[in-house]
This record gives C-alpha cells, sequence and structure tokens, in this order.
C-alpha cells in the first residue's frame, strides 16, 4: 500500500494552483483543501469573487488567514490520521504556515511534496481578470493583490516550481510525477 502524503500546491494567485491542485485530488482520489473556500466558508460567504478590499485587511487580515490556516491544517491531520493522502491549495507565501504543515505531516509520519505554481505576472492578471468577470470559484484575488502578495512572499527553496504556462496534461504529469503512486 503507497504512503499517504501531503501535498502542498502554491504560488501566486493567477498562476494555476487551483486548477493543478483540484488536477491532483481527481488523479489520486484524495480531498483538495482550498483556502479560499475554507476562508469564505469561516466568513460565511459563498464561495464567489467579492471585492476584497486593501490588501491584508477584513477576510484576509493576517489574524483570519492564521485561523484559516489553522482551520485547513486540522482537517488535513484528520485525513492523514485515517490513512488518506490530501492536497493543500493555498499561496503559502509564508514560510511559517509552510513550517505549521510540515509539523502537522511529521507528526503523521506523512512526506510532504511541496509544488510552487508560477508563470508570467501578466498572464496572472489576466487569469484573474477572466475568472473575476466570470464570477467564477471563491478567489477574491486582484491583479494587484497578486502582485503584492508575489513580492511579499517569503522563499521557498523547499518547492519545485512548475510553470503552468505548459499544456495543463504536461503540468499534471510532472506533478504525478513528484506526489508519486496512490
Amino acid at each position: 500500500r503507497a504512503q499517504v502524503r501531503m501535498v502542498l500546491v502554491g504560488g501566486a494567485p493567477g498562476t494555476g494552483k487551483s486548477t493543478l491542485a483540484l488536477a491532483i485530488g481527481e488523479a489520486t482520489g484524495w480531498p483538495v483543501l482550498r483556502s479560499d473556500e475554507i476562508r469564505k466558508d469561516l466568513a460565511g460567504l459563498p464561495h464567489t469573487p467579492r471585492d476584497p478590499g486593501d490588501f491584508g485587511v477584513g477576510l484576509y487580515a493576517p489574524e483570519f488567514s492564521d485561523r484559516v490556516h489553522t482551520t485547513m491544517l486540522e482537517r488535513a491531520r484528520r485525513h492523514l490520521q485515517e490513512g488518506e493522502g490530501v492536497v493543500l491549495d493555498a499561496s503559502w507565501s509564508s514560510g511559517a504556515r509552510r513550517d505549521a504543515a510540515r509539523r502537522v505531516a511529521t507528526a503523521c509520519a506523512a512526506p510532504v511534496i511541496e509544488i510552487r505554481c508560477r508563470v508570467d505576472p501578466e498572464i496572472a492578471a489576466a487569469r484573474i481578470e477572466e475568472r473575476r468577470l466570470a464570477g467564477e470559484g471563491p478567489s477574491d484575488a486582484t491583479g494587484q493583490i497578486a502582485r503584492r502578495l508575489a513580492a511579499s512572499a517569503d522563499p521557498w527553496p523547499q518547492a519545485r516550481p512548475l510553470d503552468t504556462l505548459a499544456p495543463p496534461a504536461v503540468v499534471l504529469a510532472e506533478a504525478r510525477a513528484l506526489v508519486g503512486p496512490t
């Protein structure tokens, strides 16, 4: 039987992390815990885009974001303890939050696979605008927020960078090779 694993899929908004996380979840049969959905659930809001306000305030204030990540990691711990791998979709821009995820995985004897999605910032901004205009998904990110989040992100040398401009099947094949057998 394959060992359960925790997969962190991160990157700035618009880089394709949610698309990749969902594809990994579908390919492995593992649940995908999305920080955007958890944030909206904790706030009692629908999973649709809204005006996020200023960077780092309201639902995106550090204290609320800590609550989102704590909730996500509690849920991840339950899946791992039940012998089920799990995919965590968030920006993972904070080194401290990544360390917390690694501690949960270690406590559950689960390896962590860390993937950072990347794409040209202009392409990310176009993806974000298209998503917002269509009213799709739970993300509230704007192009400006994506740039500020990317600029303030802690270095993430443990992550394997994946260029999401490649065809989706190629990106998923690279990610699956990192995740290993299920």
